[in-house]
Formats: structure tokens, C-alpha cells, sequence
């Protein structure tokens, strides 16, 4: 989500923030009453009046505005490419998408009857599927005055609607894991927060403001020209004119500050700190400004920003994910929970998590499963990969042991690996739960003693809802499944009138200067890869080989990372051609150099030594014999 807040934004916030100030929260364990009649603005929430966008019935179905909803039960929600929209209270997931009439509760699929929609920017979702899903009573007084009434769980959330101001006596925010905190006034209101909490924003509850914190580790320290060129870039970057910029060092928390003019006219202040190896960006954009000048009313609150977090202060509240270490990251649609260390990497669309130095990293893998498929036949297949990409001495089986994901049955299948130098450890978890299975992989660095005792607290930490997997997904095709070396396909290139026969099991690397034909192409297979290159030349074949050497001979001097072991005149695809075999401390090359028609072939294969096997080996000479000419 960008922090530029334009005129749709507002319009946006203003739908989802209708919150009436005044209202009486109800606390954990407390009943909430709601009353309202369609086609009317007015509705009463535990006695006390609000104004709402009009409900209406859509094919016999009451249709609630979203905030409405958020604001009477104090859930969170979140909205998605303007499409998908995710309420969460404790335990219970409700999924909605505009337009269609399914929704998804607790991962079953859920008739509608209507769909949602925006009505003059107003989300406006199906009364009864919420009401349902939160346990809540509806009845219908005699004049049509629909009462909902419902005991709060104690495990809603604080309300990304709600505010973040309803906890009595908390006058600050902050977040304890990054250290920062700042004073919020009445009435802010969370509008988003990133999985990592490093990006976190807030509008008022007119939306006419959008105040943001980011946060990003730093290796170097940052003067204070790199904090403005920072901010100078960020505010360029949204293709802003940049009106005026400063440093600041007076003050308890020295600062540097941009302001610039977007194209829609909204003016922004980015501030830029450094401090606790940290930058932190703090961004207030103001919608009702008229000029650069009138933001210095916001400056109380700016000012109160402070790059530190004091856990002792009972009036700040903290918004950080971080519980013992670790986070807690969901993906919905896969209906896949991890806990994983706080100052890792995430990228839960991919389901991918991992340390920063890629030392350590987990990643799941989930497909449709044949039926029939046992454990033992599909994990046998991880042995046999292991047996056609690594040499002998190269990798071994450490335990084969079931193992509980969840409370699902699984096969525990642990190796270890070397590809020269570097030793890994690869834990597979196989697991089947009804249609599809899962394949949960988590390999480390085993220098890094502590990836190694975080196994099991990860294992524990992980949730699979297979309930919200099968309503969300058809057939998944298994990209890790095993496949038949054997199997080939003939590639040609028409502008350089050759063609190799390729194996399936290898992944072609588009170049650089394009799919169509291009003259360099490669192709990635594990452990190693194939190039071909074709390049115009007027030279002839002894002066291209010459050149080749005296390039590997330079780097060998420089590198000292190989040496040209042979280099022998041959024939390739009835054409003169040398072979070049270069050997190197991990990895082994060969090279056919050919000259023909004014131009110059070069077919390389790379190939670490510890993945020299016969397959491999196999696979890499028969492309080499099969070039052929096309004309």
C-alpha cells in the first residue's frame, strides 16, 4: 500500500470510517445493541444515535454498511485491491468479494444471496451471513425496526474501524519491536498495518489526513544528506514537487524534513530519523491543505515522534505483532498460519519465510493429490531426486520419522548436502490432508546451530485450515513433483538457424534482449547450466579460441577460481569445432567454440562437482551431440 493519500483514498476512508463520535464502546464480555430500518440514515447503537448510509433489501437479502458492522461487534477487516474483504473476530474468518454471492466462513463456503457492493463509495455487505457467523441474535420489532444483539467474546480485535483510541487511558502509540512511539490524538484511527509491522498508517475519522510510520533496518550509519536524498527520493517517487526540506537538530530527536506537492495538489511532510541502526520515515499527508505552510499546525503531533519505546509506560500502547520473538503471519486464501522469528523475511502470497542472510528459510509447497497417494510412495521420490542431483559422498539421509503438523499425520524425511564448501540441512515435512497435500520444506545453513533447535518451535507453530484451502482452490498442479529425466523436447532458434534437444526437467532463462529468438539462451537445472551464445564475428576459428583463453587466463590470474585443463580441435554437428574443458576448486565447464556463416557458437555447461552425476552428466553430453543445423 502506497502512503500517497489522493482524492480516491479519502473517499475510501471515508466510506470505511463512519464512526460517530461519542458512541459508548462495549468492552470484552459486554452486549452490544443495534437498531436500524432500512432505507434509513438513523440507528441506534447501545442507545445512543449514529448515522449510517441507508440499508436496503437486495433479492430478499439486508444489506448493512460494512462500518456499521465493524463498529457494533469491534472486528477488524481488510480490503483488499478495492475486491476482497476480510472481517476477523478471534477466532472467526469472514471473506467476502464484490460481486460474487459466495462468501467464505471459517473456511466453508457460505451462499450470500446478494452481493456485496459499493453504493456511492459505501461498502455494503449481507447483514445475515455476519450476524450468523458472529453468533448474533436478529429479530424484527412490529415496526420494522431490525434489532441485532450480541455478547462480545473477549477476542475481538481492537477495530481497525474502531480506532485505536477506545483503550481507556492510552494516550501514545508505538511499537516495541522497532522502538518508536508518538502521541495520538482523539479519534485515529488504524487504517493499515503491513505482516511485518514495519509500515503502519492512520487517518481521523473524517479521513482528511494520512499519517505513516515506516521502518527499515540500516547496515550503514545515515549523515544527514542521506536522510534528505532519502526523503527528496520518496517524495520524487511519487512524482511530487518537492517545495521545501530541511534538517533539523534542535530538539530532543534531531530530524531531517520534506515537503512536497503531489499532482492531485495535496501537500505531505516526510520526516527521516536515524538512530537504533534504524531508518524510520514518518509521513503526514494533510487533504485540506491550501498551501506548504499550513501543515505546521500538524507539528505538535509530529513532534512528538521519538525513535525509542519506553515498555514501562502504562499509557502507551503497543502495536506490535512480536510475542516472545515471534510473529505470527497468515495466508487466508491457502488457509496456511506460521509463527516464525520476528526479524525474518515474509512473503506469505509465496509462502516463503526466511532470515535475511538466507541461512535459514521454510517455504511450502501445497498441490492436489492423486488418489490413492501414500506418504511413503511420494516421500520415496525426495531420495530419488537426491540420488540423481548429488554425487555419493555428497548428501545422506540423516531420519526418516512420522511427525504431527496441526494434529495431521505426516512423514518426517531430514538430509543433509554439500554443494563444495557449504553444508545444508533440508527437512521435508510430506503431509496429505484429503484432496491435496502439503510439502513443507525447512533448510538452514548447518553452521547455523540455532536454525537447527528452531525447528520444533516452528513445526508447532504452524495451522493448516484445509477447510478454507479446498473453498478457495480447484486443482493445484504439484510444480516439485518428481519428473522423468528422460523425457526431451527439441528447441530451435530461426534466426540463428540451429536446434538442441532439451531435457523437461530443464528451466529456461529468458535473456535479457528478449524470448523472440534471442542470442544468448540459458537454461538452469539443479546444480548447474547450459548456455548458448551466438555473436557476429569475423574471426576464424583458431582466433575466436585464442580470445576464450586469454579471457580464462586473465580470470584465473585475477579469480584463481579454475584453470583450462584441455583445449582440443573436434567436430560438432559435422562442423570444426574445440572443446574446452576448464576445471575449478567446485565447479567443471566444458565448451564447444564453433565458427560458422560469420558467426561464432559457443555451447558452455557449468556444473558444481558435487552435482556431477551420471544423470546430470548424461544429460549435459547428449545436448551437446544432438546440435543440428535448420538450414
Amino acid at each position: 500500500m502506497g502512503k500517497k493519500l489522493s482524492g480516491w483514498l479519502i473517499c475510501l476512508v471515508l466510506a470505511f470510517t463512519m464512526v460517530m463520535p461519542g458512541v459508548a464502546m462495549a468492552g470484552a464480555g459486554d452486549s452490544v445493541e443495534l437498531k436500524f430500518k432500512l432505507g434509513s440514515t438513523n440507528a441506534t447503537l447501545n442507545g445512543q444515535r449514529i448515522s449510517i448510509a441507508k440499508p436496503y433489501t437486495e433479492k430478499g437479502t439486508t444489506m448493512v454498511p460494512l462500518s456499521l458492522i465493524t463498529k457494533a461487534f469491534q472486528v477488524e477487516f481488510s480490503f483488499e485491491n478495492n475486491k476482497k474483504i476480510t472481517i476477523t473476530s478471534g477466532d472467526h474468518t469472514i471473506q467476502f468479494v464484490i460481486g460474487s454471492t459466495n462468501a467464505t466462513v471459517d473456511g466453508r463456503t457460505v451462499p450470500t444471496g446478494a452481493a456485496p457492493q459499493l453504493v456511492n463509495g459505501v461498502v455494503m455487505v449481507p447483514m445475515r451471513v455476519v450476524t450468523d457467523a458472529l453468533a448474533a441474535n436478529v429479530k424484527v420489532d412490529a415496526d420494522h425496526t431490525i434489532v441485532i444483539t450480541a455478547n462480545l467474546d473477549g477476542n475481538a480485535g481492537t477495530g481497525a474501524i474502531g480506532g485505536i483510541d477506545s483503550d481507556a487511558g492510552k494516550t501514545m502509540i508505538g511499537d516495541s519491536y522497532y522502538s518508536w512511539s508518538m502521541r495520538y490524538p482523539t479519534g485515529l484511527v488504524k487504517q493499515f498495518q503491513s505482516e511485518a509491522d514495519d509500515y503502519v498508517s492512520f487517518t481521523d475519522e473524517k479521513g482528511t489526513y494520512l499519517l505513516a510510520v515506516s521502518v527499515s533496518k540500516v547496515d550503514d550509519k545515515m549523515t544527514d544528506d542521506d536522510l534528505l536524498k532519502q526523503l527528496t527520493n520518496a517524495a520524487l517517487s511519487e512524482n511530487g514537487l518537492v517545495v521545501d526540506k530541511k534538517t533539523v537538530k534542535s530538539g530532543t530527536t534531531p530530524y531531517a524534513q520534506v515537503i512536497s506537492k503531489g499532482e492531485d495538489g495535496v501537500y505531505s511532510a516526510i520526516r527521516g530519523y536515524y538512530a537504533n541502526d534504524t531508518y524510520y520515515e514518518l509521513y503526514y499527508s494533510d487533504g485540506l491543505a491550501k498551501n506548504y505552510k499550513d501543515l505546521a499546525k500538524h507539528n505538535d503531533l509530529l513532534n512528538s515522534f521519538r525513535p525509542a519505546y519506553d515498555k514501562g509506560n502504562a499509557k502507551l500502547k503497543d502495536l506490535s505483532t512480536v510475542v516472545g520473538g515471534m510473529r505470527k503471519v497468515v495466508n487466508s486464501d491457502y488457509g496456511v498460519t506460521v509463527n516464525v522469528p520476528a526479524s525474518w523475511e515474509l512473503y506469505p502470497e509465496d509462502l516463503i519465510f526466511g532470515n535475511d542472510d538466507g541461512t535459514a528459510q521454510l517455504t511450502f509447497d501445497i498441490s492436489s493429490a492423486a488418489s490413492g497417494l501414500k506418504l511413503d510412495a511420494w516421500a520415496g521420490q525426495m531420495d530419488q531426486y537426491f540420488k540423481d542431483v548429488f554425487v555419493p559422498d555428497a548428501w545422506k539421509l540423516l531420519t526418516t520419522e512420522p511427525i504431527k503438523v496441526d494434529g495431521q499425520e505426516g512423514l518426517l524425511k531430514k538430509y543433509q548436502f554439500t554443494t563444495g564448501e557449504d553444508t545444508y540441512v533440508q527437512s521435508e515435512i510430506f503431509l496429505i490432508a484429503g484432496s491435496y497435500k502439503y510439502l513443507i520444506q525447512y533448510d538452514y545453513d548447518a553452521k547455523n546451530k540455532a536454525a537447527d533447535s528452531l525447528f520444533g518451535t516452528l513445526v508447532k507453530g504452524i495451522k493448516l485450515n484445509t477447510k478454507e484451502l479446498s473453498s478457495n482452490f480447484g486443482f493445484l498442479e504439484d510444480t516439485r513433483a518428481y519428473v522423468d529425466r528422460s523425457l526431451t523436447t527439441v528447441k530451435s532458434s530461426k534466426k540463428n538457424a540451429y536446434s538442441l534437444t532439451i531435457p523437461n526437467y530443464w528451466t529456461r532463462i529468458e535473456s535479457e534482449y528478449g524470448a523472440s529468438d534471442p542470442g544468448k539462451v540459458q537454461y538452469h537445472f539443479p546444480g548447474g547450466s547450459f548456455e548458448v551464445s551466438v555473436n557476429p564475428s569475423d574471426r576464424t576459428l583458431s582466433e575466436e579460441v585464442e580470445a576464450y583463453k586469454y579471457v580464462y587466463e586473465q580470470q584465473r590470474i585475477l579469480y584463481k577460481n579454475y584453470t583450462v585443463t584441455s583445449t582440443d580441435s573436434t567436430t560438432l554437428a559435422g562442423q570444426p569445432a574445440y572443446k574446452i574443458v576448464l576445471d575449478g576448486k567446485e565447479a567443471h565447464y566444458e565448451q564447444y567454440v564453433i565458427v560458422k556463416n560469420g558467426k561464432v557458437y559457443s555451447l558452455l555447461s557449468t556444473v558444481m562437482k558435487a552435482n556431477r552425476t551420471d544423470v546430470n552428466e548424461k544429460a549435459i553430453q547428449s545436448v551437446f551431440q544432438s546440435l543440428k543445423w535448420t538450414n
